[in-house]
């Protein structure tokens, strides 16, 4: 919450300064505990805008796994292809490299560590793939 505070007096005399905060935060920081065991449910629309607490907490969902689509590049047809998430690298795998007859791979020493916190070294760089 403090983290982006530039000022060049101690924060205790800035909070002391601005006296229609100190309430407010000397509540948010002593009642915190309290105040987190629910979750804020807020409904603003012209005719009636409200805020209120309500200690209902959102019901847990099952993780859906890999998402994957059926994916075809040339003549070669996957099943089960990841659906890309923004990453700014692809990885595939050799086999699947070698089957796309793409040429050669530029040699590369660099490493990466995977979702799952492994770490791979890659065979090459194959770059401007359009699909």
């Amino acid at each position: 919450m403090f983290r982006k505070v530039e000022i060049n007096i101690p924060l205790l005399d800035a909070i002391n300064q601005i006296l229609k905060y100190v309430k407010f935060l000397k509540e948010l920081f002593v009642h915190k505990r309290r105040k987190m065991k629910g979750s804020v449910v807020s409904s603003l629309t012209k005719n009636n805008p409200t805020v209120g607490i309500s200690q209902v907490l959102p019901k847990k969902c099952r993780d859906l796994g890999i998402f994957s689509v059926p994916c075809t590049i040339g003549d070669c047809t996957f099943a089960d292809a990841m659906l890309d998430l923004g990453a700014s690298i692809n990885v595939m795998p050799a086999s699947t490299y070698r089957s796309l007859n793409f040429g050669d791979l530029e040699p590369t020493g660099m490493t990466i560590q995977l979702a799952n916190r492994s770490i791979v070294q890659p065979l090459g760089v194959l770059k401007d793939v359009l699909i």
